[in-house]
């Protein structure tokens, strides 16, 4: 009964899983089980039965090493005895094991058996229920003889069939290159494969990916020149299959990929390109890599092809939704696309960047005759002169009607000014001709402060190159600032949690809360964007100085180039110019909101400002040499200023710029109870307080600068005003 229930399951198993292994693999562990044995090993030898030799293992508990089992079992096997002991004799096992092999005869089928376990625990009729077994599993061998060749049809039909379900489920041609080795290691069972593409622009061969067990020496992308002689070189140019089965010292220099690969086969692809593609299939063992390999290879070799010429149909089709056909760049869903990866990314780590928005001034008036009255050949002339004149960083697109879009990352608003302007002044220049002169207009929108979306920056860009086209071309406009307030008055209302925007001393302790809770995190965007809303969100609350955060950050980033500070103390300065007022949180609104001249005590009230912006910015780790300026851009030359009354050198240099440039903008500014001064009134005063309010080494250099920008007039409006070309750089 023991034998027929054993031979019983081994049918079961082998007929449901058509694995010969498998099926010795399953009865081993049934024999080991009732036979009382923790180690056996079984090696099937067929002659003249069209079966493979399998071995198969089972150990009740796996060893750390199964080496040295192999080992004996292998020596037995050698020596060929009908039986021996192993354990007690000459014949050792690790771990206190004992046993015998054995040789058994079952019809045309030889089988050797290696049985142990701990002293003393098998069971002593072993020999007889193991012969017995195996004779049963020989009669089944027998039976199912014929049927062999047709299941091992059947099996690799069903491989082959599911390798190109899936190859072909592989829609683009770089996942195609990338993920075919995997599935061909699999589906050829061995130990490596690569795969090389041609690049005719090169004529180098690329390994654009490979897997097997010595994958991990094969660097990346590796390339080889086409003119050099390797194997992998002559089957690429000649198409032909290379196999070599068993590699000698000498041939395994041939073998450019691994040194110790002692099979190899080179099979090509053909792509329709001057080179073809190759497949490396490769074992370090000798004998591994067959000729059943190339049929197989064979089988799948058209549907490779086609799925190839397929990825790159579908490449191409890709390629034309996301790249304008006429200039190589991308259209306006490719730059949409690069745009939301820059705006994810700023979010995540707190950049700025810009988006410009560019448009030809009346392109019907263009002459094409000196192009060959070509627009294609103008067209690609402009997209030169961007290429030309934008940062390597820069991702351009054209969106069609000579429009151009811009993405700038890592850009603040200054930069980005600067930088229209150049492109406005070299495009006169560049692109004219006997013909034409052509100029464009620009529109500018800047993240975080223009907008937080896709959408929302895209508009503001556009409204604002819509503004330049109004002022007549040929400049460069920003969007219009109280879209800017209105957008920080509402992120910053939202983030305190108030329907409305409130200022007072109670105010101050709500964010000082706000920006406790986020310590850990205040190097994320959460806090600079909270920090740089409330700057906006005051900015427009104080309808006195509408524009002053941003105009102020300008004049005192360009004093502070013409000064010569290093790039750290331009980047403090363009900060704390930005949030120099950000303590006007803590000024009731009754006060900040007066509209007529404030009292004594109320200018007393106004003037704690600057220290509570320095207590706001202080806890927050990257901006506390920000809160030392701010807290003392009040503070005069001559030590009557507040809140500490420093005086000469003693105050920073970025604050006695600062002093200068916010003196400057609150004479300029109109007031409900007075007009804003002239320029001229304004740098008069400025330099009547040289020496005593002002350093006048700044007062100095501030109305050289300011005297090159006469032609401006007052600057109170500059952010809603387009940007002349012939305007120096601010």
């Amino acid at each position: 009964p023991r034998v027929a229930h054993l031979a019983q399951r081994a049918r079961h198993v082998y007929l449901k899983t058509l694995s010969l292994r498998d099926t010795l693999t399953a009865f081993l562990r049934d024999f080991g089980s009732r036979a009382g044995l923790d180690v056996l090993r079984l090696f099937l030898v067929g002659e003249n039965t069209g079966i493979k030799p399998v071995f198969a293992g089972w150990d009740r508990v796996a060893p750390e090493d199964p080496e040295p089992v192999h080992e004996v079992f292998r020596r037995l096997m050698q020596d060929d005895p009908q039986a021996a002991v192993v354990g007690d004799g000459p014949i050792r096992l690790p771990d206190e094991l004992s046993g015998c092999f054995l040789r058994l005869e079952a019809g045309r089928y030889r089988f050797y058996f290696l049985g142990a376990a701990a002293a003393r625990s098998g069971r002593s009729d072993t020999g007889l229920l193991l012969h017995a077994c195996l004779r049963q599993l020989a009669m089944l061998l027998d039976e199912t003889a014929p049927l062999l060749p047709r299941i091992e049809g059947v099996l690799q039909q069903k491989e082959t069939t599911q390798l190109l379900l899936r190859v072909m489920a592989l829609g683009e041609l770089e996942q195609f290159r990338r993920d075919l080795p995997a599935l061909l290691q699999d589906f050829l069972h061995v130990e490596s494969v690569a795969y090389y593409f041609y690049q005719p622009d090169t004529q180098r061969l690329c390994r654009h990916a490979f897997a097997g067990s010595f994958g991990e020496m094969l660097p990346d992308r590796e390339t080889c020149n086409l003119d050099t002689y390797t194997w992998l070189t002559r089957c690429a140019k000649s198409g032909h299959t290379l196999l070599k089965t068993d590699l000698s010292a000498g041939e395994r220099t041939q073998v450019t990929d691994n040194g110790l690969f002692a099979s190899v086969l080179y099979y090509p692809v053909d792509t329709g390109e001057a080179a073809r593609d190759v497949i490396l299939v490769a074992d370090t063992r000798r004998d591994r890599v067959t000729f059943q390999h190339v049929q197989r290879l064979n089988q799948i070799q058209p549907f490779l092809t086609q799925a190839i010429h397929n990825n790159r149909l579908y490449s191409g089709i890709q390629r034309h939704l996301y790249v304008d056909f006429d200039t190589n760049l991308p259209n306006r869903r490719g730059f949409e696309e690069a745009l939301q990866a820059c705006l994810e990314r700023s979010k995540r780590v707190g950049d700025s960047f810009t988006v410009i928005m560019a448009s030809l001034d009346r392109p019907d008036r263009i002459n094409l005759r000196p192009h060959g009255d070509s627009p294609r050949a103008f067209l690609l002339k402009i997209c030169a002169f961007f290429q030309k004149q934008l940062p390597p960083q820069a991702t351009l697109a054209y969106s069609g009607e000579f429009k151009f879009l811009c993405l700038l990352p890592r850009y603040e608003m200054e930069p980005s000014l600067e930088l229209a302007r150049r492109l406005c002044l070299q495009a006169r220049e560049t692109l004219r001709d006997a013909e034409n002169r052509p100029t464009f207009s620009l529109g500018i929108s800047c993240f975080p402060i223009n907008g937080m979306s896709l959408d929302d920056l895209i508009l503001s860009a556009e409204q604002a190159m819509t503004m330049s086209r109004f002022q007549g071309g040929d400049t460069a406009s920003l969007m219009g600032s109280q879209l800017i307030k209105k957008l920080a008055l509402n992120v910053f209302s939202q983030f305190m949690g108030q329907g409305t925007l409130r200022t007072g001393p109670e105010v101050v302790d709500g964010v000082l809360q706000k920006i406790t809770d986020r310590r850990e995190v205040d190097e994320s965007l959460t806090t600079v964007e909270m920090i740089n809303s409330l700057a906006e969100a005051i900015d427009a609350k104080d309808h006195y100085t509408s524009n002053h955060t941003l105009e102020t950050s300008i004049l005192a980033v360009a004093l502070g180039r013409l000064m010569v500070l290093d790039d750290e103390s331009l980047e403090r300065l363009r900060i704390a110019a930005k949030l120099h007022d950000i303590g006007k949180i803590g000024v009731p609104e009754h006060i900040l909101l007066k509209q007529g001249k404030l009292t004594a005590d109320e200018e007393q009230v106004m003037r704690r400002h600057a220290e509570i912006g320095a207590r706001i910015l202080r806890p927050i780790s990257s901006l506390r040499h920000i809160a030392v300026i701010v807290e003392h851009h009040h503070e005069r030359w001559d030590g009557s200023g507040y809140p500490h009354g420093l005086r000469g050198e003693e105050i920073p240099i970025e604050s006695r710029i600062l002093a200068v440039i916010d003196a400057y903008h609150a004479m300029i500014s109109h007031r409900t109870y007075r007009e804003g001064q002239t320029l001229e009134f304004a740098l008069g005063e400025i330099r009547r307080g040289a020496g005593s309010q002002f350093d006048p080494r700044v007062t100095e250099l501030f109305n050289q600068m300011m005297a090159e920008r006469r032609e401006l007039g007052a600057m109170a409006p500059f952010a809603d005003w387009p940007l002349r070309p012939d305007q120096p750089p601010m």
